[in-house]
């Protein structure tokens, strides 16, 4: 009685699985398991708008451009050189001298050609400037300390001394030949020639005292030219 409870029991429980596992079949095929995921499902209706890509405008930035090449036949812009254009233009002209600085004027008449010449060495004690007359231009006057004392002596015209790149400094020694005169009661050498070192400067003409910045012009010098420079 007993054992038949325990297999009525057995045959209960075999068929949720209990007690003996259920035979397999040799002709039911195996589970197969995909492993790909499912599909995408589909979205209907209008994608949505997708926004034009601007692409950023660009500037072209020119990089440096090469000089022009001189042609064979072109003359180069030298500004040394006067002939070719280069350079500087000419600066206006100056006006002339006051005519208290030519020639034949009262003062430079006081330069007595036949006198008897006087020549002079000492050093500079002092430079300024005198006029010839009202309202001429300016010209030099050194101090020169000599043995007998200081002496006044007139070079020349400041413009035309200037221009020939002449300066004198104080204590720099200088020989200086002229003729004398008196002005207004002082004793003044009137300079013919000035010579530092081994450089000389002619100032007047050695035999008719004329004055070099009042002579006519040469051709390849304007008048009143300066005359070559004292180093």
């Amino acid at each position: 009685m007993k054992r038949l409870v325990v297999l009525g029991l057995c045959a209960g429980l075999a068929t949720v699985g209990g007690c003996a596992a259920p035979e397999r079949t040799a002709d039911a095929p195996p589970q197969n398991i995909s492993l790909n995921p499912e599909p995408a499902v589909e979205q209907t209706g209008d994608p949505p708008p997708v926004e034009p890509v601007v692409p950023e405008p660009t500037v072209d930035t020119p990089g440096p451009q090469p000089e022009p090449a001189l042609a064979m036949d072109e003359p180069a812009n030298d500004p040394t050189d006067k002939t070719s254009g280069g350079g500087d233009p000419p600066g206006p002209a100056l006006p002339p001298l006051h005519p208290a600085w030519s020639a034949g004027s009262t003062y430079n008449s006081l330069y007595l050609a036949d006198a008897e010449p006087a020549t002079l060495q000492g050093e500079v004690e002092s430079v300024g400037t005198f006029v010839p007359a009202d309202g001429a231009e300016p010209g030099l006057l050194l101090g020169l300390q000599t043995e007998g004392g200081v002496v006044a002596v007139h070079v020349a015209p400041l413009r035309y001394l200037r221009g020939a790149g002449v300066r004198f400094d104080l204590g720099e020694a200088l020989t200086l030949e002229g003729r004398w005169t008196e002005i207004a009661g002082v004793r003044v050498l009137l300079a013919q020639a000035v010579t530092r070192g081994e450089v000389r400067l002619e100032l007047r003409d050695a035999a008719t005292g004329a004055p070099v910045w009042s002579q006519p012009a040469d051709d390849d010098e304007p008048e009143g030219g300066p005359p070559p420079p004292v180093e």
